[in-house]
């Protein structure tokens, strides 16, 4: 027993270092990096006095909604293999849903599920049976491409591999230019870390100032980590929400504090994240911009924190 608990110590104090390590790193990247999750425009994104950013979501969507938006977001309707975008890059093995842009799928090829299965990566997101828990973005407001219903994009391939130590950039375009608009938005992977960069770029071709409001949040059932200890008798990791806020640099919240007490915080800079069996995953905006955080759980049972951005405003002919 002596033998087993040690092991264990030592297994606990090199993860944390690891973490460490992933943190540390993560700090520095996002200080050299201070755009990451911007919408690239040449007017002013000051708020706009006449738009609402402090939004409210339907009970039971996904979308942060303005008061224009009244109906709930819609299942998708493609089902084919086209519908969906893989990415393949040394740290993540990563799939994007062309209905919306999200993230719905993680895996982390240099963390096995399990000891027995070294090739099989750990999946921290996910989409499917067993759980829900995905990144979502978007964009909202009067005229937000995902306003009513969510975005639907194209891509030039279905999937994106690594080549060597170069980037990988995933460009989505804008199925619908009905609107008078073309958008794009590009994730970039980058070799060798565990960050994403997300940016969205929107043309105005129309003839009227064209208005949105930037939204990312994570979105989570219920269901236990991964690989938890369900018997009651082991160690049982912290699952829930952390965040910083004008009052804590990082501060925890389970799902049934928020569904009690949800958040609600205007904070500069900032950022949000779900906790689950030693790795999370995080929304970080612009750091040179106050978001609106919010939290909230769905009628039908999904725990919801992210944030809405100031609203953009692009005039005719710009971008």
């Amino acid at each position: 027993m002596d033998i087993q608990r040690y092991l264990l110590i030592g297994a606990s104090a090199a993860l944390t270092i690891m973490l460490l390590g992933e943190w540390t790193s993560f700090k520095e990247q996002l200080k050299a990096d201070e755009s990451r999750d911007r919408i690239e425009v040449s007017q002013s994104v000051e708020p706009t006095p006449s738009l609402p950013t402090d939004t409210k979501a339907i009970d039971g969507g996904d979308v942060p909604s303005v008061s224009v938006a009244t109906d709930e977001e819609p299942k998708p309707t493609v089902n084919s293999a086209n519908h969906y975008v893989s990415v393949s890059t040394d740290t993540l093995e990563a799939v994007i849903d062309l209905n919306g842009g999200d993230i719905v799928e993680v895996g982390l090829p240099k963390f096995p599920d399990s000891l027995k299965e070294p090739d099989v990566p750990f999946v921290i997101l996910e989409r499917n049976e067993t759980r829900t828990y995905v990144a979502q973005s978007g964009i909202v407001g009067p005229n937000g491409i995902d306003t009513k219903k969510r975005a639907r994009y194209l891509t030039a391939q279905t999937r994106y591999e690594q080549q060597g130590n170069n980037p990988v950039a995933v460009e989505l375009t804008l199925a619908d230019g009905s609107q008078g608009i073309a958008v794009t938005k590009t994730y970039t992977f980058t070799p060798g870390s565990y960050l994403i960069d997300m940016t969205y770029s929107v043309t105005n071709n129309g003839t009227a100032r064209w208005q949105g409001i930037p939204f990312a949040q994570l979105k989570r059932d219920n269901t236990t980590a991964p690989n938890a200890d369900t018997s009651g008798m082991g160690m049982q990791p912290f699952l829930g929400v952390a965040m910083t806020t004008n009052e804590e640099r990082f501060s925890k919240h389970t799902f049934d504090d928020l569904a009690e007490d949800p958040i609600k915080e205007q904070v500069n800079g900032g950022w949000v994240a779900i906790m689950q069996h030693y790795f999370i995953s995080a929304w970080v905006p612009n750091p040179n911009q106050t978001h609106n955080y919010k939290s909230r759980r769905t009628s039908n049972g999904f725990n919801i924190a992210g944030f809405t951005s100031p609203a953009v405003n692009v005039d005719p002919g710009m971008t």
